[in-house]
């Protein structure tokens, strides 16, 4: 196992990781069927609701404790990807966010 100087910033990264990863999905599984300001709505709200959907979850897990600070860095991951999004070039022809 990592020294427990390691663990929680690992931990913690990797919750911002995965809710990048997430909201990146989300968008792309939109970003051609609707607006693209829609889309980005969409994966964010999507996976949102998700971090907290998975923090109540671990309510009810044995060994498992949910916690709001795990949302809100979960939310800083889809922030992230917000901020990139915005920042990227559209498309031609696509409205931009």
């Amino acid at each position: 196992p990592l020294a427990p100087t390691y663990d929680f910033p690992l931990r913690k990264l990797a919750h911002i990781m995965e809710y990048s990863v997430l909201a990146i999905l989300v968008f792309r599984a939109f970003e051609l069927r609707i607006v693209r300001r829609q889309a980005v709505a969409l994966a964010i709200v999507i996976s949102v609701l998700y971090a907290i959907l998975d923090e109540w979850h671990q309510m009810f897990v044995r060994g498992r404790q949910g916690a709001w600070q795990d949302i809100i860095i979960d939310i800083v991951g889809i922030a992230i990807i917000y901020m990139w999004l915005r920042t990227r070039k559209r498309e031609p022809g696509k409205p931009e966010i």
